[in-house]
């Protein structure tokens, strides 16, 4: 479905100096085999050392173990060249991947900030930090906006300059994540995409790519194509501001028991293979690792924001309607719209099909629908959901 972009790519001279990986696929270690960083006990040992169970925000967090398959993620993230780099990664765990990055030297990798709230990975990620210097635990979920008004406010980032956005990605600055299993790891990701546009949170800096390990459903929505089952609010966006590839192949990821923490008992394995709503949402269910790269130029852009989110909110609650059909429900009057995206003075190559029903609308489509939208002078102004309460704090992850 996907293609490895050409952007992703090192150089020739950076791809001849890539580490080669001669572990057997059957060995699956925590700990690199030439690593000098405080090894993490043996993957028979996790529970007692990271009992999820006690903690009611974990039973959720997907973490990496197989140092191999981190190393090869860190390899095909394109870091072992340019400029010295600055990594935030959130929900580390006990800080495989983050092993991973030291690897590399400080000319590549210059500084990791880890954001981990789970009580039982902080001496794994604090011995690491006493054994690197190069590593700044703070003890605070990678959820929460605070958590990162925390890192602005610590000066952590004043040596990230801020660059143009335009055709370079951001040479000193990257974000790597594992995301929760539930649905607020899809809340958080939704996030971290609306704020491309915006260009908040971390892309106040300039195009910074993201590599983050999802669940398989994640990215099923995230890039499922016009006329499938899948096909959502959050596919459109997403799809419209960045390109997204696997940062390594699905297949070196799989299977999840030889990869993950934590790994399901048997027991577990046959009540999630027997129910269809348990599958995606329970430790086991395939995790992948994917770069999104945010892109230089999209119809999405901050002074149009507002109009895409009403009108892909509004138009997916119909989303088997055709839209010439489902645009009056957008406002009163809202159907003067149809004229302006299929009607007779419209050019042959602008016109919509308004027989389509909306999850078959592709990017472009979307694009003419908010132009007419925006154009129409009796357009609501107040497009805007109300924050519930309990979210008012929260401007990421929400």
């Amino acid at each position: 479905m996907f293609r490895v972009r050409s952007r992703l790519r090192l150089p020739t001279a950076a791809l001849a100096h890539r580490p080669q990986y001669a572990i057997p696929r059957a060995f699956y270690a925590t700990n690199s085999p030439t690593s000098t960083l405080p090894p993490l006990p043996p993957l028979s040992e996790w529970r007692k050392h990271f009992p999820l169970t006690k903690h009611i925000h974990s039973k959720d967090r997907i973490s990496l173990y197989n140092a191999n398959t981190a190393a090869k993620i860190v390899s095909a993230m394109g870091l072992d060249s340019g400029e010295p780099k600055t990594i935030i990664e959130a929900y580390p765990g006990p800080g495989v991947l983050t092993r991973a990055l030291l690897e590399l030297p400080p000319k590549y990798v210059k500084k990791i900030i880890v954001l981990e709230a789970i009580e039982c990975y902080h001496k794994a990620l604090t011995d690491l930090a006493k054994a690197d210097d190069r590593v700044t635990v703070i003890k605070r979920t990678g959820y929460d906006w605070s958590s990162y008004d925390h890192i602005y406010e610590a000066g952590l980032l004043d040596d990230v300059p801020t660059v143009p956005w335009s055709n370079e990605l951001h040479p000193n600055l990257r974000f790597v994540s594992h995301l929760p299993l539930s649905g607020h790891g899809e809340q958080l990701l939704s996030q971290f995409i609306h704020a491309i546009p915006e260009r908040s949170w971390l892309f106040r800096y300039g195009r910074m790519p993201m590599h983050i390990l999802v669940a398989e459903w994640m990215l099923e929505r995230l890039s499922a194509e016009p006329g499938t089952t899948n096909r959502c609010k959050l596919s459109v966006f997403a799809q419209a501001v960045a390109d997204i590839d696997p940062t390594i192949p699905a297949e070196e990821t799989s299977p999840y028991s030889d990869n993950f923490f934590p790994v399901p008992s048997a027991i577990m394995e046959k009540k999630r293979d027997a129910s269809q709503s348990l599958r995606s949402r329970v430790p086991g269910h395939p995790f992948l690792a994917l770069s999104i790269i945010p892109k230089a130029d999209s119809h999405i852009q901050k002074e149009n924001l507002q109009e895409y989110d009403f009108i892909l909110r509004n138009l997916f609650i119909q989303k088997s309607t055709a839209l010439g059909k489902a645009l009056p429900a957008l406002a009163s009057g809202a159907g003067i719209l149809v004229s302006k995206i299929a009607g007779p003075d419209v050019p042959a190559d602008k016109q919509v099909d308004i027989k389509l029903p909306i999850r078959k609308l592709s990017v472009d489509h979307f694009a003419r629908v908010v132009d007419a939208f925006k154009e129409w002078p009796f357009a609501p102004k107040d497009l805007l959901l109300p924050t519930p309460p309990a979210r008012a704090n929260r401007n990421l992850g929400a």
